[in-house]
């Protein structure tokens, strides 16, 4: 039963915690946004761009709680726009480098312990993974995915996993060195630069970077299905609108 991040492969692989199980596990997610609420032209002049990091090997209960999440980067998005992410995330990546060749001591009654660190995950939308993962940024023509190598094309005709070709660490390479041989090339495999994580020796783009559940399933499959199913419900005469609004009143979530 897979029930977070240490029941899968990629934590049995990976190069860290595969030799150290009870090294911290760092899992970052970016996000954007905006401090005020501009309106036209002005809407993107205050928007910030965010890491912010959770400690894996706290316990699941407590992960959710802002006491338990973690600022780690914290700058305007134009400067992300004009400078790019290599450049602004150097001090952190230096900091990240540091701790997984030092670790960090605690004492423990009176016992030094010395703990490895590494970064498990990198979370954030489909913009934000691949705009830090360096892939392009495209969804409508070449490979869109990260994951794999779908096109826009494929993903209307294909459902299963076994009808794409995956992104491996070995193909991701050759991407990059064919991206770097002929520009062009950018557009066929989907990527656009290295990801400036992978200067931690461990870091492996093609694994690092899981989908997001709130924006894949919340925002995205989950209410297109439900508004299918509860249309073709009404068309055929199995539920009234009536009877619907009915059963969402008596849904306690709606009333608070």
């Amino acid at each position: 039963m897979l029930t977070e991040y240490c029941d899968g492969i990629h934590f049995r692989e990976h190069p860290v915690f595969s030799a150290d199980p009870n090294a911290l596990r760092l899992h970052f997610y970016e996000d954007e946004f905006e401090v005020v609420n501009p309106l036209g032209s002005k809407k993107n002049k205050h928007k910030l761009c965010a890491i912010y990091y959770t400690v894996g090997n706290v316990h699941s209960r407590y992960r959710s709680q802002l006491k338990h999440i973690h600022l780690a980067l914290l700058v305007r998005y134009k400067c992300v726009q004009q400078c790019g992410l290599d450049s602004i995330l150097q001090p952190m990546l230096k900091d990240l480098q540091e701790l997984t060749s030092n670790g960090v001591t605690v004492t423990v009654n009176g016992i030094d312990y010395k703990i490895q660190v590494a970064i498990a995950t990198i979370s954030g939308d489909y913009l934000s993974a691949h705009l830090i993962g360096g892939f392009t940024m495209s969804f409508s023509t070449g490979c869109i995915g990260r994951q794999c190598m779908a096109t826009y094309g494929d993903i209307k005709e294909k459902f299963s996993e076994d009808q794409f070709q995956l992104r491996t660490s070995e193909v991701h390479k050759y991407h990059l060195q064919s991206m770097r041989e002929n520009p062009e090339n950018s557009a066929i495999y989907g990527v656009r630069s290295r990801c400036p994580f992978e200067e931690l020796n461990y870091f492996d783009t093609t694994t690092a970077f899981p989908p997001d559940l709130m924006h894949d399933f919340l925002e995205g499959v989950i209410p297109l299905v439900l508004k299918l199913v509860l249309t073709k419900a009404h068309r055929e005469r199995h539920i009234t609108l009536h009877e619907l609004s009915e059963e969402i009143k008596k849904n306690t979530y709606w009333s608070k």
